[in-house]
């Protein structure tokens, strides 16, 4: 029936032209943007999807910069450090040197002020090392260490032949599992032990290195023995010497270090690094009190041959110290690099994933805004053909 009220053939064409143009306005902004999924409404599951890559690849990004950082941290400590053995090389070069019994008093004064001036540029060092205003070789960022125990070592022991264990042999002088530690003065200290004739009695003359303790005698022993234990006490420390015997020990020498005890950290003031996207994903980083006081270095004295054979064995100590750091630190950087590029590996694949996610395939996208253009054109011819089937109910008014 003609009408003039109703058009079935231009409404339907109206609404395919309306489709064509709503679905070429989305294709024309999503190859404008690159993005195919720009709001909540084009693709529900795809907006949660990517919101949890981005946050992961956000972290990821946020980590490398992170461990970039502690990296740099890490490498100003361990220059640092390696100046610091330097200064504790020279210091151990004028210890040895005040060892010797042909060095004269005078020249031990020169070295012992050389090694004063030394210990306070550690200390400088140690205080003015920092990264971003944080002290990093002072202590303020150390990791918890257990306490160590005393513990005394033989460095030297003329009553065993060369070719036997220390402290086994028949003629031993000295036993270090005969030397008991009950308590610890807070020093380190080197005793030098010498069995001298003393009428019908041996005496163990013993040597300290600390400058506060004279050459005294501790015991004395009957020769009709044959052999005896002696004990010399020193600051709570017991030294056993054992198997002295009168035909062959006369006159020999040992000498004993002790090492006092350690009491270690309770507190980890170690930094963390969040080097990952997610919480927990981080690594401890700690550097210990670099000072002459943490070294235990505060009284290197060399004013005579045993003090500075003392001060040798505690430069060494404090040399071990610092390598035992830099050890710690060298593997740490080595961790972060392989950490930095297994991220940058991975923020690498969430990127991909993500693009699958939301970007736009530019070829599909092409291909629809060519379909949705046809379909606007042909909507548009079949609304006026539809228009020029309305008019022709004006013939019937002719």
């Amino acid at each position: 029936m003609p009408s003039i009220n109703f058009n079935p053939a231009g409404i339907t064409a109206l609404q395919n032209f309306n489709l064509a143009q709503t679905n070429l306005s989305v294709t024309q902004s999503q190859i404008s943007t690159g993005k195919r999924v720009q709001s909540a409404s084009d693709d529900p599951a795809a907006l949660a999807t990517s919101q949890r890559l981005l946050a992961q690849k956000n972290g990821v990004g946020v980590g490398i910069e992170n461990s970039k950082a502690a990296d740099k941290m890490l490498a100003t400590s361990d220059k640092a450090l390696d100046n610091m053995q330097g200064i504790l090389q020279d210091m151990r070069q004028l210890a040895v040197k005040a060892s010797n019994d042909a060095t004269t008093d005078a020249d031990r004064t020169n070295y012992q002020k050389q090694i004063d001036d030394y210990r306070k540029e550690l200390d400088r060092i140690a205080r003015d090392t920092k990264y971003k205003e944080r002290h990093l070789l002072n202590g303020d960022i150390k990791n918890s260490r257990a306490a160590v125990d005393a513990k005394a070592t033989v460095l030297t022991n003329i009553a065993v032949s060369e070719s036997s264990t220390q402290g086994t042999a028949a003629s031993t002088l000295i036993n270090a599992s005969n030397i008991s530690l009950t308590a610890t003065n807070g020093k380190d200290i080197t005793f030098q032990i010498k069995l001298v004739a003393n009428g019908a009695n041996v005496d163990a003359q013993v040597f300290a290195s600390d400058s506060s303790v004279s050459v005294k005698t501790v015991a004395s022993v009957n020769l009709a023995a044959n052999e005896a234990d002696l004990s010399a006490n020193y600051g709570g420390l017991k030294i056993g010497i054992n198997k002295v015997d009168a035909s062959t020990d006369i006159g020999k020498t040992a000498v004993v270090r002790i090492q006092s005890k350690d009491a270690g950290d309770t507190v980890d003031k170690s930094l963390a690094f969040q080097i990952g996207a997610n919480a927990g994903e981080e690594v401890s980083i700690g550097v210990g009190d670099m000072s002459s006081t943490g070294l235990r270095i505060t009284k290197l004295d060399v004013s005579s041959s045993l003090a500075a054979k003392n001060s040798v064995s505690m430069i060494d100590d404090a040399i071990n110290k610092l390598s035992d750091e830099r050890s710690k630190i060298g593997s740490l950087q080595n961790r972060l690099k392989v950490g930095i590029s297994n991220n940058e590996t991975y923020k690498a694949n969430l990127e991909g994933a993500l693009a699958q996610e939301v970007d736009v395939d530019y070829a599909q996208a092409v291909l629809n805004q060519t379909i949705d253009q046809v379909k606007q054109q042909a909507s548009l011819a079949m609304l006026t053909q539809a228009n020029q089937a309305q008019q022709a109910v004006l013939g019937l008014l002719r």
